[in-house]
Parts: C-alpha cells; sequence; structure tokens
C-alpha cells in the first residue's frame, strides 16, 4: 500500500502561486496557502499554524527567510515535518529540514 504524505505549498507573490498550482497538479493531495506578505499577512503565523499539520512543507520563498521561520519551531527528526525552499523560477529547490 502506498502512503500519501500531506504537503503544504507556501508562497508569497504572484509568481509563487503559479509555480505552486503545477507542483499541486504532480503532488497529489498536496494544499497551497498564500502569505501576502504586502497585505500584512504573517508567513510566521502562518508557519505556525501548518507545522505540525503536514509531513512536508514548501516554501516557494527564499531559503534565509525559510530558516528564520523554522528555526524556532524545529524540535525533534522524528516528528517535524521535511521543509524544502524553492525559487519563484522553479529552478532550484533546497532541503532546509528533512522529514524523518
Amino acid at each position: 500500500m502506498r502512503r500519501v504524505c500531506s504537503i503544504a505549498i507556501i508562497t508569497i507573490n504572484r509568481d509563487g502561486r503559479r509555480l505552486a498550482k503545477a507542483l499541486q497538479r504532480d503532488l497529489e493531495g498536496a494544499d497551497i496557502y498564500s502569505c501576502r506578505m504586502s497585505r500584512g499577512g504573517s508567513l510566521k503565523a502562518l508557519t505556525v499554524k501548518l507545522f505540525n499539520k503536514y509531513d512536508g512543507l514548501i516554501f516557494i520563498s527564499a531559503l534565509g527567510i525559510v530558516n528564520r521561520i523554522i528555526g524556532p519551531l524545529v524540535r525533534n527528526k522524528l516528528s517535524d515535518p521535511a521543509v524544502v525552499a524553492i525559487d519563484t523560477a522553479g529552478r532550484f529547490a533546497i532541503s532546509a529540514l528533512s522529514g524523518h
């Protein structure tokens, strides 16, 4: 039996949203969340809400932003989700936290 992981795709701008929709087509059951920081959205608050809800988080943003936000949330390699940062062009993906 194939286990399906729950994945959240988190984007902070229009370019990221386009990439998120393309990823969602390939990732069965992935959910997209947009945080429009220009409109007062809090990426930190959204991440806190999602961190323990999903097996994996895909951020379409700079790795530095991701590291600052997830740092205080990291607890245990056995329970923390996998976290990946992807640039908005979809050319580079960097693992920020491995899910075990």
